[in-house]
């Protein structure tokens, strides 16, 4: 089943631990992605040890992108901190998606209480759902298609080891043709209804799509946060994943 992802996007930890409570205790969210945006606040550290006591998973979406030495010495702290799954940025290129592999895989190894129910996984950011072809094209220098970046990228990522990728809705179906599970795919830039003119997503697609496609997390944060009752909408988007899954298995 296609799980939902909470992107808890609150301008301070405070107020994010506020604005999740009530959906932890009133629906059966499970999963919440921590942000750059948190995690580098005060108290964003320790917002992560609440949610990890309230028995949440945690994503941590960091996007971590430097040289190989800098990234792996940053993985060997960061694993100290309760998070399922964590982003490096797949533009870091091979010996740096390898070596933070290579470490992830020894600090699991060097740990009694890792098993295959609370395994960690690193995924590979492809290309932001914020990126239009004409991005790629106009201002990063790419002649690739946001598809043709996506695919390439997801390669790389599986070929180091990661344990899956971050792409838009619109790319799952191709990459599904290239990498099947476990091979993780997390799906930001869902919406619900129309976009808002000051989007600034623009390879979006609704639940449901993704679910169909094949992704194995969706991740939602505004359609939640900004609406008038993020309890119900929450889940709506729960019942609507587990009808997908239900019609997926109808004869």
């Amino acid at each position: 089943m296609t799980q939902l992802i909470l992107a808890l996007d609150s301008p301070t930890p405070a107020e994010a631990w506020q604005r999740v409570m009530p959906l932890l205790a009133e629906t059966e969210l499970s999963w919440v992605k921590i942000g750059m945006s948190l995690f580098y606040q005060p108290g964003g550290r320790d917002l992560l040890e609440k949610l990890d006591a309230a028995r949440v998973n945690i994503f941590l979406d960091l996007k971590l992108h430097d040289i190989p030495a800098t990234v792996s010495r940053t993985l060997e702290g960061l694993y100290q901190l309760p998070w399922r799954m964590l982003t490096l940025h797949t533009l870091g290129g091979e010996a740096m998606l390898e070596a933070a592999q290579a470490v992830m895989e020894k600090l699991e190894n060097s740990t009694a209480q890792a098993t295959l129910d609370n395994k960690r996984s690193l995924l590979g950011v492809t290309v932001l759902t914020s990126h239009s072809e004409a991005t790629l094209r106009d201002e990063l220098g790419l002649c690739d298609t946001p598809e043709q970046a996506v695919i390439r990228l997801a390669t790389l990522a599986a070929n180091a080891g990661l344990g899956g990728i971050i792409c838009s809705p619109q790319e799952i179906q191709s990459i599904r043709q290239h990498l099947s599970p476990p091979f993780k795919l997390i799906t930001p830039g869902i919406r619900i209804g129309s976009v808002a003119p000051d989007d600034d997503q623009v390879r979006v697609a609704t639940p449901e799509y993704a679910a169909r496609a094949g992704a194995d997390f969706i991740v939602v944060g505004r359609p939640i946060l900004l609406s008038p009752n993020p309890c119900e909408t929450t889940r709506e988007i729960i019942e609507a994943l587990k009808l997908k899954r239900l019609s997926s298995q109808s004869p």
